[in-house]
Order: C-alpha cells, then structure tokens, then sequence
C-alpha cells in the first residue's frame, strides 16, 4: 500500500533551531547553580534536543522544584534567538512537490507545545501553508518516544498507519514511529546524533530523498 501520508517533526528536520535552544538552556542552568563541563554540556545538548522542556531538564538531572522557574528562563533566553532559526536547505522545495501530489496529506507532530508552535513556526515561517494539522506537546498526556502524539493524528484525521510516514532526526522519532507502527524517515541530513538513526527504515541525506519515498 502506498505512503502518502508524510507527517514532519520541525526541530532539526525541517528547521535548523540546535544553536537557538541548546546553548542558553545551559547558560541559564548556571544562573541557577547547575554547572557542567563542556564535554557533559555537549554530549546532553545532543541528547535531549528535540524532546519537551521538562522532559531535557528531568533528564538532566534538574531538581523538580526548579523546572518551572528553569523552564520560564529557558523559554525567555530561547525567544531572544528565535530569528536565528532558519529552513533547512532544500525543504521548502521537498515540501512543495510532496504537496502538489494527488491525496498527499502533510501533518506535523512536533514536542513543541502550542502556542510555541503558532507563534514561532506556524506564523514565522511560510512552509507552515503546505500541513493541514499540528500535534504538539500541549495535545498529548505522553510525549515522543511513546506513539501517542502519531497515534492521535491518525485518529483525528482518520490516516492509516500503513499508509503514514514519520520524518524526525532523532532516536525519539524512530522510537515513536515504531510505538505507533508507522512508517519512518531517518533525517540525518541535520541530526545532531545520525548514528542513532541508522536502524531507520528510510534514511534521508537530503530532505529531497524524501520523494523517492513510495
């Protein structure tokens, strides 16, 4: 049967946003006391890129008490730099040909909450016309790498997991397609850890290779 359902993470698959959000999380963890060493800040930025705030901070090793002062700051030190984030190359083109394809259905599941979502993708960036819905964070009890936010998206909008197809660059993305039992896309054209994308059942070097994707 054939794919034809393409549903997109944003962070690192179709927008380059590491440099916006990594780099202050750990300047702001060290107005609160948490200190790390370069090689810990390193190997955790990659880690926990693309997973939902509280999520990176628990996994971090943030005290519960602090992850909504830390969240808050994080959040304020993160829009700062938000006109930084750019498209990746070649994206708005693989987009726009998927699009134009007779049935083709184009979605998002992202770890980005709501209004993070509308007010920093949905309204500053113009390939946001080619998805005609959005699962964020703010619309699931559990987050990637369980399959909910897929499995909602399916339900709401009556797709089949056979005919769907999950685009991320992280491990959680894999995981995630393979809890919801969909197809999966391995973006490694920009991932911050492509090795752990190698089990991918498609892997991507280009967002163009995509479209060989049937």
């Amino acid at each position: 049967m054939a794919i034809k359902n393409f549903i997109f993470d944003i962070d690192g698959t179709m927008i380059d946003t590491f440099d916006v959000y990594m780099p202050v999380l750990f300047e702001v963890l060290a107005d609160f006391g948490y200190h790390y060493t370069p090689e810990e800040e390193q190997r955790y930025s990659k880690e926990v890129f693309g997973i939902p705030g509280t999520e990176s901070l628990e996994y971090i090793g943030i005290k519960k008490e602090d992850f909504q002062a830390v969240s808050d700051a994080w959040d304020e030190a993160a829009s700062k730099r938000q006109k930084d984030a750019t498209v990746i190359d070649g994206v708005p083109e693989m987009l726009a040909e998927l699009s134009a394809r007779p049935d083709v259905q184009l979605g998002i599941v992202t770890s980005k909450v709501r209004d993070e979502y509308e007010q920093y993708f949905r309204q500053a960036f113009p390939i946001a016309k080619y998805f005609s819905f959005a699962i964020t964070a703010t619309d699931t009890v559990r987050h990637k790498p369980y399959g909910d936010p897929l499995v909602k998206a399916m339900e709401d909008h009556g797709l089949k997991a056979e005919e769907t197809i999950y685009v991320g660059d992280t491990i959680n993305d894999l995981k995630a397609a393979a809890d919801a039992h969909t197809h999966f896309a391995g973006a490694v054209y920009e991932s911050a850890m492509p090795e752990k994308l190698k089990d991918s059942e498609f892997l991507l070097k280009r967002p163009a290779d995509l479209l060989n994707v049937h």
